[in-house]
């Protein structure tokens, strides 16, 4: 499977979410094509950063979520939770050589984001702009 892309379907409304969607999206590419041309080591390099990355958008979310007391903060922060999990397994297996970045995972990598995205983020969103908080946009 090719690799999914950022497309305004995947639009929250929510700016700063949006904006690290799209660099999620972009990290999960260049991890694809690290590892399509056998570059271990720069695709071992790219899963330090997605999990880095994700950490770190991830406590933004929860942020938002606690200021705006999001009532579907503990089932979003536990999907949040798992990913993370995910994330570090697949870098200790890289580490030791237990495995490889299949099709098969990096397929599973932006299936994961893309139901994420579709689910989570945009019930967090739709809530955020129903409160009327501050982070929305103006639709396109």
């Amino acid at each position: 499977m090719a690799a999914r892309t950022w497309d305004r379907t995947l639009e929250t409304g929510i700016e700063d979410l949006d904006a690290h969607h799209r660099i999620l999206f972009d990290t999960l590419s260049r991890l694809r094509a690290a590892a399509g041309a056998g570059r271990t080591a720069e695709a071992q390099d790219v899963v330090y950063f997605l999990r880095d990355f994700c950490v770190q958008h991830f406590l933004e979310e929860q942020e938002l979520m606690v200021r705006s007391a999001y009532p579907g903060d503990p089932a979003h922060r536990a999907a949040h939770a798992e990913a993370a999990r995910e994330v570090d397994l697949l870098l200790d297996r890289l580490r030791s050589g237990a495995a490889a970045l299949t099709p098969g995972i990096l397929d599973g990598l932006d299936a994961w984001l893309v139901k994420h995205i579709r689910e989570e983020d945009f019930r967090l969103a739709e809530f955020l702009v129903r409160a009327g908080a501050p982070e929305e946009k103006e639709p396109s």
